[in-house]
């Protein structure tokens, strides 16, 4: 019993290190690639991209996934098509943001999403909090989305409009900045 119970934790360990490992050489790659070359038209392309952010701890703060991408040298930029991005929430179900395409900002740390913007996640209650819009930039190091676009947020059955929006995935907040009406249902 307790060789197989040394032969398990011997396994945990190994995968343990291996992902451990693996992170280093995608950081370091990652490095290597936004250090980039001195020509203008220089660019990267990767299939399948992910690209995760995490805390000191080494703990996952978001994942920004892109079937194409495209990293420019010259930009420190990388233009994304049809990403999906979650930001992991403290004891909280992650938020899933997805776009039509996306820009990251590699120097500011911004995500810039475009066309067909959708945020959803759980809320507090049993009803899901899900918002729309065609542009948001995301400020990965605060967690708070901006947008000075149209935008509706549904929760359950009811909905509201605004123009400008600014969402706080750490407060919970979302506040519309401009021309607000909505349509409440029980």
């Amino acid at each position: 019993m307790i060789k197989i119970i040394f032969s398990v934790f011997i396994v945990i360990a190994a995968v343990a290190w291996m992902t451990q490992y693996l992170r280093n050489v995608e950081v370091e790659f990652m490095q290597q690639v936004l250090q980039g070359s001195e020509h203008a038209e220089a660019f990267h392309i990767f299939n399948q991209f992910t690209l995760s952010n995490t805390d000191e701890t080494g703990a996952i703060e978001s994942q920004l996934v892109s079937p194409s991408t495209r990293y420019i040298v010259s930009e420190q930029k990388t233009h994304l098509e049809s990403p999906t991005m979650l930001v992991y929430r403290k004891q909280n179900t992650p938020v899933k943001i997805s776009a039509e395409s996306a820009i990251v900002d590699h120097k500011t740390n911004i995500t810039t999403l475009h066309n067909n913007v959708d945020v959803s996640m759980d809320s507090d209650s049993n009803k899901p909090l899900r918002m729309t819009t065609e542009i948001l930039k995301f400020d990965n190091t605060v967690q708070v989305a901006t947008t000075s676009a149209p935008a509706r947020i549904y929760y359950g059955k009811s909905r509201m409009d605004g123009t400008g929006l600014k969402l706080d995935l750490e407060k919970k907040q979302v506040n519309f900045l401009d021309k607000v009406h909505g349509f409440y249902e029980q």
